[in-house]
């Protein structure tokens, strides 16, 4: 069990439980003229919030553990999944009788199973059962001006260069030179995602290879 890779065993903690506490979710519901049936509207969904509990044994691994879970962090409980967490209440603590602590830490969690890769011929299948954030990886054998993969126009793609669309992190960028900006090669309304289920993507180019990366994600 990891907290931002750091493993549970440096804090000398145990999980006691990790559950569901809450969900929220809205939904506008619109009834027009002299029609029977609401016409569905506006919907709102927060992610999950869950109850992290924990045992520990001395007073100063709960400082150390605390410093990690008061941040956005990633919990890996060896259950197949791994949450991405946002704090809300930040460090309940209570001493037992036989004097261990037990802490309570409240996060907004993603829920989300490993990193999925894909070579994009017509759709994707998310395994996911909400939409979830996507990277593209594009690669060319020849130079290609105004390449289309769904809504994404691609103004030019020089030869055997990759380059990243990363809806996850917020950047386009080349992978051979990560830390420079492509987005002027790039015309984008707003990052891709995957809807849950089947999504069709087409692209203008089927010799131009289209590599997608996501985490399939769950309410």
């Amino acid at each position: 069990m990891k907290i931002n890779d750091h493993n549970f065993t440096e804090f000398r903690a145990s999980v006691v439980r990790f559950s569901p506490v809450s969900m929220e979710f809205t939904q506008d519901i619109l009834f027009g003229g002299n029609s029977y049936y609401p016409i569905m509207g506006e919907k709102s969904l927060k992610p999950q919030q869950r109850e992290l509990v924990i045992d520990f044994t001395r007073e100063e691994d709960i400082s150390n553990f605390s410093a990690e879970a008061q941040k956005e962090c990633v919990l890996d409980l060896d259950d197949g999944y791994r949450y991405h967490c946002y704090p809300t209440t930040y460090g309940k603590i209570s001493e037992e009788a036989y004097g261990a602590y037990t802490g309570i830490y409240t996060f907004y969690t993603l829920k989300q199973k490993p990193l999925i890769t894909e070579n994009l011929n017509d759709s994707i299948m998310n395994q996911g059962n909400i939409e979830t954030n996507m990277i593209y990886e594009i690669t060319s054998k020849q130079a290609i001006d105004d390449f289309y993969v769904g809504d994404i126009h691609v103004m030019s793609l020089p030869t055997d260069k990759t380059l990243i669309i990363d809806g996850i992190d917020k950047r386009i960028y080349y992978q051979d030179n990560p830390d420079v900006s492509a987005f002027d090669s790039v015309m984008i309304s707003r990052f891709p995602m995957l809807k849950a289920g089947l999504n069709e993507i087409t692209k203008s180019d089927p010799s131009v290879q289209v590599v997608v990366k996501y985490y399939p994600t769950f309410m």
